[in-house]
């Protein structure tokens, strides 16, 4: 396998990238790569048309004790998914396939037909653990549907894509998500940002953050140890579409937009100036940190921020990625 990106960290250990992993370099800045769209978590949704599969699958979902000899187990057990008990499912249970890896799995009020729901993270899952998930599936439908059932008959109700920037430290960005909704920023105990969050209905939001920084805080394991990692993160609600298709969905990054800026003032502003504005652009808003400046200055700060070369979010391009990615994941054979 081509490695076209290598890097060397703290520990002085050298890491490469896969050529099939990475979307783009940022020509314009050294050492700075885009890595395809993936899907962080996924939610799906089919229909059981057998009423005794779903009343069997109901059954063993509810009393999520591995009686039955598969790893269900109830969501109060793990502590996880509190607010996922609604009254719009019957039973709700986790099918814990290792220790990295598992999934949600909901089924509706045995009828006809019977709504199933079966939402997870495919990053979490090697080939061989979403594969087992697979033969469990089937084993608790006693062979009626299995992973590529749910990927062929099934509709995306909820999907999370992501995209890493490495070579970059977040606090260097100024990032934008959406310019219509209300934005949280969070910030380390040094005072840099680390999270970008834009609120969206139904309590959905976008994020942006400083990966790397969650990694060391969470003490996990990072394929790219402690090199300067970000990542942003995109929520797509209910659509109608099947997993094959969601590259056709509209591109949703149309307003984003991450900025480098340089570090280096432009000719004739003192170093603590540029430094103050930047820290405007990235807690208040370019425009906002643009309007604050007198009109001499405004239009210089403007070029200098605004120069394409600045820019490393290209929208069009990282979603045109997406159907490649997809043939990469662990989920492609069941396509």
């Amino acid at each position: 396998m081509k490695i076209i990106f290598n890097v060397v960290t703290s520990s002085n250990k050298k890491l490469g990238i896969p050529k099939t992993r990475i979307a783009y370099k940022v020509e314009s800045k050294k050492g700075v790569y885009v890595l395809h769209p993936i899907i962080d978590n996924i939610s799906i949704t089919a229909k059981i048309e057998d009423l005794k599969i779903a009343q069997n699958v109901a059954y063993w979902v509810g009393k999520a004790n591995q009686e039955g000899g598969l790893p269900l187990y109830s969501l109060k057990e793990l502590g996880k998914y509190k607010n996922k008990e609604t009254g719009r499912y019957k039973a709700s249970a986790i099918l814990r396939v290792d220790k990295e890896a598992g999934a949600l799995i909901q089924i509706g009020l045995p009828g006809y037909p019977c709504a199933i729901r079966l939402e997870f993270n495919p990053a979490h899952f090697s080939q061989g653990a979403i594969d087992k998930m697979d033969l469990y599936l089937k084993e608790l439908s006693k062979n009626t549907f299995g992973l590529g059932w749910f990927v062929k008959v099934g509709t995306i109700t909820r999907v999370d894509i992501a995209v890493d920037i490495l070579g970059v430290e977040f606090n260097d960005l100024v990032v934008q998500l959406r310019e219509d909704r209300k934005v949280k920023l969070y910030v380390d105990k040094e005072g840099g940002l680390q999270t970008v969050t834009s609120l969206l209905d139904k309590g959905f939001k976008n994020m942006a953050y400083d990966k790397r920084a969650e990694i060391q805080e969470k003490g996990k394991y990072s394929e790219f140890e402690d090199y300067p990692r970000c990542r942003v993160e995109w929520r797509i609600g209910k659509t109608k579409k099947k997993l094959v298709s969601l590259g056709d969905i509209k591109c949703p990054w149309g307003s984003a937009s991450i900025i480098f800026p340089p570090s280096q003032p432009p000719t004739g502003v003192q170093d603590h100036v540029w430094s103050l504005f930047l820290d405007a652009c990235r807690f208040r808003g370019r425009d906002h940190a643009l309007s604050q400046l007198p009109l001499p200055l405004r239009e210089k700060f403007k070029n200098a921020v605004d120069d394409p070369n600045n820019q490393i979010w290209r929208a069009k391009e990282l979603w045109s990625k997406l159907p490649e990615s997809l043939k990469l994941s662990v989920m492609s054979k069941y396509y």
